[in-house]
């Protein structure tokens, strides 16, 4: 009898144990790349930490500080470089749409040749580009050379997904990361406006883009010593045989097209073009005439995704002492806050003094698209394998872009179209009228996200997690 007792928990533990799945080969994989980033994050000092943060947050910047000064002295550069009124928004929705046709290509690119070759190809190509803008003499080449930076841009921004999540483990180094990454846009975008008045009232635009390549140039000649080489995985095929094989190019160039074509239509609706015009029929209808394919050349990535995705869910506090905030709560208090500034644009006077509603506007409009632009990120570190984290970066670049032109789109036409209709009187009053019904339609768009935010995230984790070592 007692030997049978004693025989029974050796059972459930055999029971146990065959029951148990066996180890995948990705999932031993990843936890064997995830233990070599903590130890190689060991080795990085807090300076050396630092400067890699910089280094990647400083393209985004730049990214967008090109565009800002581009916005502010428009008028000017038009009639430097006798730009039409009909092409005279093309040198910055070429750039958008040259770079969202890439980014998907480049990403997966990076992932097989090589994250910092790839980022300081980019980075390179985009300060001769940017000295060519400064240099151009007429209309055609100001939107060659900004169409040329655009795809220049589009190989460097998806592998900083890459960059970061290769070199900090989970936790507070990582969260830093794209928290500062994010900042850069916005903030690049600001100075952009400011000094691009500036230099026009002063120097002039041209100088904005001499000074922006040389700041890159050492931003990226530092990047050569300061960046690490991200190594994932062995392979034993060439990098040429592995682009050949593991890259689906025909539907690659296929999805570019169509989303280059959207972008296109996107952008020329916004600049005025009806989408009843012949030029944008004739485009949408290409467009719906792409045939999906039914076997894609890629790998299925989808069981090694849902585990990790899995993994991210199961975050749960590690000590009372280290700063944490929930996924969903800081999501949704965030959608709130932000929700406040379309609604304070739709319903103050038409002669308000600006600090009274379009200052705390500004101020409360991006809190809820950079703390899920961090989010978003984190959650895509976690969710994708360690070999195609700049596929991942390229397809949430390319949401981001896609969501820009598809709400500017949406926003234009809706405050045209109200604006059309109504007979009132002055003209600052029909513009309003406009302006009203699109702010309008931004707070329903950001009430939406309240809810999609809670229950998109009821399972999200914590931020602000430790890894295994304290790092």
């Amino acid at each position: 009898m007692n030997g049978e007792l004693e025989k029974q928990p050796e059972r459930c533990n055999e029971k146990q144990a065959a029951d148990a799945p066996e180890p995948n080969d990705d999932e031993e994989a990843e936890g064997l790349h995830a233990e070599n980033i903590i130890q190689a994050a060991k080795q990085f000092s807090t300076a050396r930490k630092a400067s890699i943060i910089t280094i990647l947050s400083s393209l985004y910047l730049i990214n967008t500080f090109g565009t800002g000064i581009l916005v502010a002295a428009l008028p000017r550069v038009a009639l430097d470089v006798h730009l039409s009124e009909a092409l005279i928004l093309w040198p910055v929705a070429v750039y958008n749409l040259s770079a969202g046709c890439l980014l998907l290509i480049f990403g997966a690119v990076a992932d097989i040749i090589g994250t910092k070759l790839m980022w300081l190809a980019g980075t390179y190509l985009y300060i001769v580009f940017t000295l060519a803008v400064g240099f151009s003499r007429s209309g055609i080449q100001i939107i060659m050379f900004r169409m040329l930076q655009g795809a220049s841009i589009a190989m460097s921004l998806p592998t900083t997904v890459s960059l970061i999540t290769n070199t900090f483990p989970k936790g507070s180094w990582r969260n830093v990361a794209f928290a500062i990454v994010g900042i850069g846009s916005p903030l690049g975008f600001a100075l952009g406006l400011v000094l691009g008045g500036v230099f026009t009232d002063t120097i002039g635009w041209r100088w904005a883009y001499y000074i922006t390549a040389i700041l890159n140039f050492l931003i990226s000649t530092s990047a050569v010593w300061l960046l690490p080489n991200v190594h994932i995985g062995h392979h034993s095929a060439s990098r040429a045989s592995r682009l050949a094989r593991e890259i689906d190019w025909i539907g690659a160039v296929i999805i570019s097209a169509g989303l280059g074509l959207l972008l296109y239509i996107l952008a020329a609706i916004t600049s005025g073009l009806s989408i009843r015009n012949p030029q944008a029929i004739v485009l949408l209808l290409l467009l719906l005439a792409q045939i999906n394919a039914k076997h894609p050349k890629i790998a299925d990535k989808r069981r090694a995704a849902f585990n990790r995705y899995s993994e991210f869910q199961r975050f749960k506090a590690l000590s009372g002492s280290f700063p944490m905030v929930h996924v969903q709560k800081l999501a949704v208090i965030s959608a709130i806050v932000t929700a406040a500034a379309p609604a304070l644009m739709a319903t103050m006077p038409i002669d308000a003094n600006y600090w009274f509603a379009p200052f705390w506007a500004l101020i409360l409009s991006p809190i809820n698209p950079d703390t899920l632009f961090t989010v978003s990120n984190l959650v895509i570190s976690d969710a994708f394998p360690s070999d195609v984290q700049s596929l991942a970066g390229g397809v949430f670049s390319e949401i981001c872009q896609f969501g820009n032109s598809v709400g500017l789109t949406i926003i234009a036409v809706i405050a045209r179209s109200v604006s059309q209709q109504s007979d009132v009187t002055p003209h600052e009053a029909w513009l309003m009228v406009g302006f009203r019904a699109a702010f309008w339609t931004i707070f329903a768009g950001c009430v939406l996200v309240i809810p999609l935010s809670f229950f998109g995230l009821r399972k999200g984790g914590l931020i602000g997690k430790k890894s295994p070592d304290g790092t």
